[in-house]
């Protein structure tokens, strides 16, 4: 198989040419053929390819991207390898998808060429028109014997972003939304109440959440994990907490408080210490505990020492603050979120 001769238009950062060629190779890499083929694109086709731009992407697992796109100054949301169980959420327009986006999408994500090279060989043998360059033009969602180009591909769903979201960093948010709305790619053993959780942090929690942190919970694949990134939510908010009252004292009007903590760390290398502050933060708000206050410890001691019990191992440790079984993990998980929740509701002229 042989790249067809298109001619060469380069817009924002894509060479139309090159994007087609990729995708042409990736089927040369499994099939022999001494045909040339190109992939057919109307106008707007070619206007999507010329013009589309992935701003932001997610990876969590080899088979799942979520992008943030942009065509036109429109926003759009890819997923790859996912499908809504039931409704679509209310700020998402589904889209049909066209060559170009296409080509586009399996250009900047690299996405694989998979599925049976006897159906990929029986649709490139079909009876597709001859360009004028003697180019077989293979159309991508055209059905050969039960199967098109695109099954040949990951499953890409495009949505246009109507309502909400106006900024590419949102991603992470839009992304727990989706995931959480259809309970896809969840490996731990949530219960119900904690996944409802992590469904109100993402769609109804403040802006400012870390919500990679949230998102790289929900899919951990170890409660140890999902523990770890839920408590660098609170970790973020710990020496801004504590430098707030320091900070008012200079009446510093030209600096937010995070910029100030940053000059003050960058210039003394000194940190608060994290326990005595996270103690302070956790005093700001009020927390019905499912788990932390029935250990030995009170909240911030245990939340603080669990947490060095597992990053740090050291010669016979006990790891005896260590949930022992998956209904306790789960009531620390609630009560983690929770804490966030109401931290960053709480707290945010720390974050403005």
């Amino acid at each position: 198989m042989r790249f067809a001769g298109i001619k060469c238009i380069k817009n924002m950062g894509r060479n139309i040419t090159k994007s087609i060629k990729i995708v042409i190779e990736k089927i040369n890499s499994v099939i022999n053929t001494e045909e040339n083929y190109t992939i057919y694109g109307d106008d707007t086709s070619q206007d999507w390819l010329k013009h589309l731009k992935i701003d932001n992407k997610i990876r969590l697992f080899p088979n799942f991207y979520s992008s943030w796109i942009t065509y036109r100054h429109e926003h759009y949301l890819v997923l790859v390898n996912h499908k809504f169980l039931s409704h679509i959420p209310h700020f998402l327009q589904e889209e049909n998808i066209n060559a170009g986006a296409w080509v586009a999408i399996i250009d900047e994500l690299e996405l694989p060429l998979i599925g049976d090279t006897d159906i990929l060989q029986e649709i490139l043998e079909s009876d597709w028109e001859i360009n004028p360059q003697g180019f077989k033009q293979v159309q991508f969602d055209t059905v050969v014997s039960h199967y098109s180009l695109k099954d040949c591909f990951p499953h890409i769903s495009l949505y246009k972003i109507i309502d909400r979201f106006t900024q590419k960093e949102e991603l992470n948010q839009i992304t727990g939304i989706v995931l959480t709305e259809s309970r896809n790619y969840c490996l731990l053993p949530y219960s119900s109440q904690v996944l409802q959780e992590f469904k109100n942090t993402f769609e109804k929690g403040s802006k400012y959440i870390p919500f990679e942190n949230i998102l790289a919970s929900y899919v951990a694949s170890d409660f140890k994990f999902a523990y770890l990134d839920l408590y660098r939510c609170i970790e973020g908010l710990q020496p801004l907490y504590f430098l707030k009252d320091f900070y008012v004292k200079l009446a510093l009007n030209n600096k937010s408080i995070q910029d100030f903590y940053i000059d003050f760390y960058e210039t003394t290398k000194l940190e608060p210490k994290l326990e005595d502050s996270l103690k302070k933060l956790l005093e700001s708000i009020d927390i019905n505990y499912q788990y932390a206050d029935k250990q030995n410890y009170n909240p911030d001691k245990y939340l603080y020492r669990l947490r060095n019990q597992i990053v740090h191992l050291r010669p016979q440790q006990t790891n005896d603050l260590i949930p022992k079984s998956i209904d306790e993990w789960n009531l620390l998980i609630l009560d983690i979120l929770q804490i966030i929740q109401k931290l960053y509701k709480s707290n945010q002229n720390l974050l403005t």
